[in-house]
């Protein structure tokens, strides 16, 4: 895919869109972001900004990440954490 498509779709293990990636100072191929060791790097640099931008408020951060269409999302996020938690 062309630079410009790339930028349009999501990546990876945390479903990141090129263009936030590089907004996020990405600068690799794309598909690297479908490497789980680069991928999760991002997606977690987007998400702390996120988080950031929320002022640590993690339900409106989740609800940063996903876009804001779906306002369940943070809801179902966190009701699956206990399942990861160690």
């Amino acid at each position: 895919a062309t630079e410009a498509r790339a930028r349009a779709f999501s990546w990876g293990l945390m479903q990141v869109m090129g263009q936030t990636a590089r907004e996020n100072g990405y600068s690799g191929h794309m598909a690297g972001i479908c490497e789980p060791e680069t991928g999760i790097e991002v997606g977690c640099r987007v998400l702390a900004r996120k988080l950031a931008e929320a002022r640590g408020n993690v339900e409106r951060g989740l609800l940063l990440w996903n876009g804001g269409a779906d306002t369940a999302y943070p809801v179902e996020v966190l009701a699956r954490r206990g399942k990861y938690a160690g």
